[in-house]
């Protein structure tokens, strides 16, 4: 009976460890969906105060340091810049709108009264941390000269900072937009390979000259100036379909078209004859300049005739030794062989 009792003991207290360690276990999984809700509560609360559409820039690759001379940096300038601004325009809503502000500021400067203004009369909440966030990026990223433009602002003035970075490497002005226009009117004839690409670059040249100018080139200059950039093969090709081509998309499409031709050819392998694989055993070898292209025979020039014991066998001419070789290895034609002979 004593054994008994101990026995069933031993049993509730088995029974008591496992079920203190399935509730251990349920309040380890109930502190888990609260950690978890809290998490996605706090990303909903971060993006109803950014705004709606906008990515949390974190989980976002920062671009390149600008970096280097003055002449090094305008190169880099226009890629960095829309690089930058696709980068920094993920954190706020009004980015986008309050950089363009900046930009057409042109030689003016941006104070914090211009700021606080700005924000009345245009209703823009966020413009104040679109400043401040605007000065700590461009300070993270920024390098040797284009620091020190940076610096030139006021502490805290991103968007100032910004308007001086455009100032400096894209400045709008008459010598500037004359520049930019011999550009447009006078780019480099491409190769095949190159010139999609470039005729991309052309017209975003053109889409900045044309922004910052006010004026609009003529179809027909813009058709002309694309025609000049393709190689000669096809520049007659496009002389040639002249009469349809009427419009800048008309002849922009049928560019395209070619190219896509062009490159798929290539894509495909259609390559030219193998003339070298002619060259070798059959062309200036044994059976090319050899025994069957010299002297005085009835065949050829030679005293041999143009089948024999060490010559391949011929679909021609029914030779017996074991191997073949092309028509381009006999010195005839099916027309000129003799009437004895299978062919």
């Amino acid at each position: 009976m004593i054994q008994i009792m101990q026995q069933l003991q031993i049993g509730n207290q088995s029974m008591g460890q496992a079920l203190s360690q399935q509730q251990e276990q349920l309040n380890q999984q109930r502190e888990a969906s609260q950690q978890q809700m809290q998490r996605l509560e706090m990303m909903v609360t971060n993006i109803s105060q950014r705004g709606s559409g906008v990515v949390d820039v974190r989980q976002v690759g920062k671009p390149d340091f600008l970096k280097g001379s003055k002449d090094q940096i305008g190169k880099q300038w226009p890629d960095w810049m829309y690089t930058f601004e696709t980068w920094f325009c993920t954190q706020f809503r009004d980015a986008e709108k309050a950089l363009r502000w900046a930009r057409e500021e042109g030689g003016t400067s941006i104070t914090a009264q211009d700021i606080e203004q700005q924000c009345q009369d245009v209703d823009w909440p966020e413009l104040g941390k679109i400043n401040a966030q605007l000065q700590v990026a461009l300070v993270s990223l920024c390098r040797d000269e284009a620091l020190t433009v940076v610096r030139n602002s006021e502490r805290g003035q991103g968007l100032d900072a910004w308007r001086r970075l455009n100032r400096e490497y894209e400045p709008n002005n008459p010598q500037a937009n004359l520049r930019l226009l011999k550009k447009v009117l006078q780019p480099a004839q491409q190769s095949i390979d190159t010139l999609r690409a470039s005729i991309e670059t052309w017209e975003r040249e053109y889409k900045m000259y044309s922004d910052r100018s006010g004026e609009v080139l003529s179809d027909a200059i813009q058709r002309l100036t694309l025609q000049s950039m393709a190689p000669p093969s096809l520049q007659e090709h496009l002389d040639f379909h002249a009469g349809r081509l009427v419009t800048y998309s008309l002849l922009k499409a049928e560019i395209d078209a070619y190219l896509d031709v062009k490159q798929s050819a290539q894509a495909g392998g259609a390559t030219p004859m193998d003339v070298d694989a002619l060259k070798g055993k059959y062309g200036k070898g044994k059976y090319g300049k050899g025994t069957y292209d010299k002297g005085g025979g009835k065949y050829g020039k030679g005293k041999g005739h143009y089948c024999d014991s060490n010559a391949p066998p011929c679909r021609h001419c029914g030779g017996r030794v074991a191997g073949s070789h092309t028509e381009w290895a006999v010195p005839y034609t099916p027309l000129t062989l003799p009437t004895n002979r299978a062919v």
